[in-house]
């Protein structure tokens, strides 16, 4: 049996006996043969029905006996050289990958993915993407189908594409140039071609073409509708002004409307793109972005109101204007350039202030300050300031009013005035002499007509200012008081000052004034008024005095019955002249200044009862409330609780007191004896220490300016002894505790402790002064204990 010689070759057969070993010669030669290598098969793939003819490469094919595909012999099959077979694939109707393997005298070769081969159907297009381009070619299309990983060709048509990316169901290629109009395209690989449809269908298309836009031109900020018409439009995918982007709307293959987009400024080309790329830019479709007219002066900027007056508006980027607009009526353009437009003003009977707009292909100007232009009718003065001057003349003047542009005369009654006009509602004159004096009217004058005289035009001669009387006379140093100042030439004043400090004022008269004091020091001032003409002399008449506003500090006695009467000493500052007195709000008419610094009043009846604060009015203002002017409206006391009840007879517990009506408390007493202290600390309540007494229960009285409390049952204070034990029973229990004991003795009354020794009883009840009821503690130590009772 031959040995194993994986190297393989030929080798000599000796045979070994004691006499020797063989001689080697030529016949006994034996070769082992080595196992035969599939390294690659040409093509990869073929038909299921078989006949493709298949090249094998790999090694050791020397010898071969068969060739397989899968578990099918090739027929025929030839070995050209121990490196090389060629076979006819057999037909496998199942499909799918076989290995194929070669059998040789030294076996058959091992199986790899370099062997295999595909048996697969023709190839088949289900898509294209896209399925339209240029007629130059050179779009990426992706072909989507079944079997075409092993593609040899692609065509659109019959043009040949080139393969970029290919898998058994995807193909990425790019399309070959071609002619308008529809092609299919069609895959080839070793299963065959793949059948013509509907989805396999790319269409070559025509850049389109842009023959005009209208309008050519629009502003820079975009906006412009546009008609874009040329050829070409099915299909478009965008619009651009230049590399901006702009929305629009296919009306037909031949038209587009489009929005033009912002742009700087310039000239730029409109194209249009579809599937057969953007349209070729030309002067046809040229649009220029240029600025928005603007508006900077106009001349004049007033007219009548029947128009017809020629204006002349300055302004940039006027070029190719269109329209020229006072407000929204259109006037005539009469001459025209970049940076001037003359124009004829339309009729404008309502009269007022309208902007002038200049409209070119670029826009309409945006309206401003500059573009006013005023329609007057007849002048109209609505206000004279100052109202009054001298009757020598010569006082500057400001007249307002409207329509005052090209005024001919102003005039005050019947004398002119010199004047100037500052603008269409305002002029300035100076007033001219009138020796007569008296009030007149200003008159202003222009070709449109004379104004209307009323009492806003009104303006009085007349002489120095007087003050004949002030009221008040008197007021707080805060300032704020309104007071009314009579006198006689007040029409135009200019000033009120009250000595030294400026007022605020308003002139109700030329005889009466109404002005708001200002903050002073105490003392007394004169209050002077100041016109054009002069300051009014100080008198006596226009005296006022600053007065400290009144305080209230204490009163006595703090309460009183809610009926009133009775006597309230007021102590305080500031009294003087003191105008009204008030408990709350009740009016006090019994009362007597006594002082700047004191009060006597008849306390008014309150039947509400309660605390109120006593306020004292004079002409400097009311006196601020605090807790010092309160007085207190009360009954009699009353004593509702006592709290404790009991005591020692030594006295010294501290008892509070409950009830009702103790403020300004005088006297607090146990029984006849008086408390050993006491204090007040509400109207309801008082802390007061029991005095010393023999034993036995005594009423807690409690005394004011109204009285002593009544006796009652809630007022009882009862004095007694200590506590005494006189029996227990039982008097004996478990250590555990919880044994009840009944505790006999006297002064039982306000226990406020029952204990067993050292602890304390784990509950107790008073039953009468003479009896408790206790529940033993434990204590486990056992032993007896003395029970003792705390009150």
């Amino acid at each position: 049996t031959s040995p194993a010689d994986l190297a393989g070759g030929t080798v000599d057969i000796t045979v070994n006996t004691p006499s020797g070993s063989s001689a080697t010669s030529a016949a006994d030669q034996f070769t082992f043969d080595p196992l035969p290598i599939v390294t690659s098969v040409s093509p990869r793939a073929g038909l299921p029905a078989g006949g493709s003819a298949v090249t094998i490469t790999g090694a050791n094919f020397t010898g071969a006996s068969s060739v397989m595909f899968g578990t099918t012999a090739a027929a025929p099959y030839t070995v050209v050289s121990s490196t090389s077979l060629t076979a006819t694939s057999p037909a496998d109707l199942a499909g799918g990958t076989v290995d194929i393997t070669v059998n040789t005298p030294g076996g058959t070769n091992a199986t790899s993915p370099a062997d295999q081969f595909i048996y697969e159907p023709a190839p088949a297009v289900t898509a294209i993407a896209p399925a339209a381009g240029p007629l130059v070619g050179g779009t990426s299309v992706t072909i989507t189908g079944t079997n075409l990983g092993a593609a040899s060709a692609v065509k659109f048509g019959s043009a040949l594409a080139a393969i970029t990316v290919t898998s058994p169901t995807h193909m990425a290629v790019t399309s070959p140039a071609g002619t308008v109009g529809v092609v299919d395209v069609i895959v080839t690989t070793p299963g065959g071609t793949s059948a013509t449809s509907a989805a396999d269908g790319f269409t070559y298309v025509a850049a389109p073409a842009v023959t005009a836009v209208s309008p050519p031109s629009g502003p820079l900020a975009g906006g412009t509708t546009v008609t874009i018409t040329g050829t070409g439009y099915s299909g478009v995918t965008a619009v651009k002004f230049g590399t901006a982007t702009a929305t629009y709307a296919v009306v037909s293959p031949t038209s587009i409307t489009a929005t033009s987009p912002a742009q700087l400024t310039g000239t730029v080309d409109v194209t249009v793109t579809n599937a057969g790329g953007p349209s070729a830019t030309s002067a046809a479709d040229q649009f220029s972005y240029a600025p928005a007219p603007v508006i900077t002066s106009a001349n004049p900027v007033s007219g009548p109101l029947a128009g017809a007056a020629q204006v002349t508006i300055t302004g940039t980027s006027f070029a190719g204007a269109t329209a020229v607009d006072f407000g929204a009526t259109a006037a005539t353009i009469t001459a025209s350039s970049a940076t001037s437009v003359t124009a004829t003003t339309p009729a404008d009977l309502a009269g007022g202030t309208v902007d002038i707009t200049v409209t070119t292909p670029s826009g309409t100007s945006t309206t401003s300050s500059a573009d006013r232009y005023t329609y007057e009718g007849v002048p109209v003065v609505t206000a004279v300031s100052p109202v009054a001057g001298v009757p020598a003349g010569g006082s500057a003047l400001g007249i307002s009013g409207t329509s005052f542009t090209g005024a001919t005369a102003v005039d005050f009654g019947t004398t002119p005035a010199v004047y100037s006009v500052v603008s269409s509602t305002s002029i300035t004159a100076t007033t001219p002499a009138d020796p007569d004096g008296g009030t007149v009217d200003i008159t202003v004058t222009t070709p449109s007509g004379t104004s209307a005289t009323s009492s806003a035009d009104h303006f009085t001669y007349e002489g120095d200012p007087r003050v004949t009387a002030v009221s008040p006379v008197a007021a707080p140093l805060a300032g704020g008081t309104t007071v009314t100042i009579t006198g006689t030439g007040y029409t135009s004043a200019t000033a009120v000052k009250f000595g030294a400090g400026a007022a605020a004022y308003s002139v109700v008269s030329s005889t009466s004034i109404t002005a708001t004091s200002p903050a002073e020091t105490a003392g007394m001032v004169d209050i002077t008024v100041t016109t054009p003409v002069g300051t009014s002399t100080t008198s006596s008449a226009d005296h006022f005095t600053y007065e400290a506003v009144p305080r209230v500090t204490a009163v006595s006695p703090v309460a009183g019955v809610p009926g009133g009467g009775g006597t309230v000493s007021i102590t305080g500052t500031n009294f003087t002249g003191a105008s009204a007195l008030d408990f709350g709000s009740a009016v006090t008419t019994s009362y007597s200044v006594v002082s700047s610094t004191s009060i006597t009043a008849s306390a008014p009846a309150d039947p509400a009862g309660g605390t109120v604060d006593i306020t004292v009015t004079t002409p400097s203002g009311t006196s601020a409330t605090s807790a010092a002017d309160q007085f207190t409206y009360e009954a009699a006391p009353v004593v509702t609780g006592l709290s404790p009840p009991v005591g020692l007879p030594a006295g010294g517990s501290t008892v509070v007191v409950t009830g009702t009506g103790f403020s300004g408390a005088s006297a607090v007493d146990f029984g006849s004896v008086a408390a050993a202290t006491y204090a007040v600390a509400s109207g309801a309540q008082i802390t007061a220490t029991s005095p010393p007494e023999l034993a036995g229960a005594v009423d807690v009285t409690v005394t004011t300016p109204l009285g002593t409390s009544p006796s009652s049952t809630s007022d009882v204070f009862t004095y007694q002894s200590g506590p005494t034990i006189t029996a227990l029973s039982p008097d004996a229990g478990l250590p555990a505790g919880a044994t009840p004991v009944t505790i006999t003795g006297t002064n039982f009354a306000g226990t406020t402790a029952v204990a067993f020794g050292s602890s304390p009883a784990a509950t107790f009840l008073v039953t009468s002064p003479t009896s408790i009821t206790a529940t033993s503690p434990a204590d486990l130590a056992g032993g007896p204990v003395d029970v003792t009772v705390t009150t």
